[in-house]
């Protein structure tokens, strides 16, 4: 491709970009708010053009960016991104979901993120009730969390299984390819490690954990650099 070809793809992709950029805003947001454009959507996110809910941004100066290559892995960045939101999405501050994030927020579900929520890579979140993270969250590639088992589970007539809310604490890292589960409570400064499968909450801060009450290590602490 020579660099006139080049230059022309470039700009079809910014007019794309743009395109969903203000699709979203303007769908999502009051339209105080959708304004000023604080969304920045990829072409590389399908939006659900039924969809019946809100974004509600707390700080009106908040960035957001949905559906862009995270700078700091090897991804193409072309994996696609959905946007299902029939319930709420409530953003506390800067946020960067990266390319391959699928939030499907049902009618009745509210997801919150707090202040400098990151994610790397694929992800998904099912809503039906409630999913909130706290400030400073980063969730890895290939995660899921789900506050629902999606269907009904019957016992002797009785139904025995509910919707339960998911609550992650400030700066917490979700490892890749874990699973967090309804009904759990993570505390700050938790690492989740990779493929781990969360169904139970643990109330002790600065802990690394993995699947089945397995607590790794205790009195960490971690931050974004990468290890030398």
């Amino acid at each position: 491709m020579n660099r006139t070809s080049k230059k022309i793809v470039n700009k079809v992709k910014k007019i794309k970009d743009l395109y969903k950029t203000l699709y979203v805003n303007f769908k999502f947001l009051s339209f105080k708010q959708a304004i000023k454009l604080p969304i920045a959507v990829s072409k590389n996110v399908i939006i659900n053009k039924k969809s019946k809910g809100k974004i509600l941004l707390k700080d009106v100066s908040s960035k957001i960016y949905i559906g862009y290559q995270c700078l700091n892995t090897s991804y193409s960045g072309n994996e696609k991104s959905v946007l299902h939101i029939d319930g709420s999405l409530i953003i506390k501050g800067n946020a960067f979901l990266a390319h391959g994030i699928k939030l499907d927020i049902r009618e009745d579900g509210i997801l919150i993120l707090g202040k400098n929520f990151n994610s790397t890579g694929k992800s998904e979140m099912v809503c039906m009730k409630k999913i909130e993270f706290g400030d400073d969250c980063t969730v890895s590639w290939d995660t899921l969390f789900m506050d629902s088992d999606a269907h009904t589970i019957m016992h002797e007539n009785q139904i025995i299984n509910k919707n339960q809310d998911i609550k992650i604490g400030n700066h917490c890292w979700i490892g890749c390819r874990a699973m967090i589960l309804k009904g759990v409570y993570l505390e700050e400064n938790t690492i989740v490690a990779a493929g781990s499968i969360i169904s139970k909450s643990y109330e002790e801060k600065n802990s690394i954990i993995a699947s089945n009450g397995k607590v790794i290590k205790k009195n960490i602490c971690w931050n974004l650099n990468q290890p030398i």
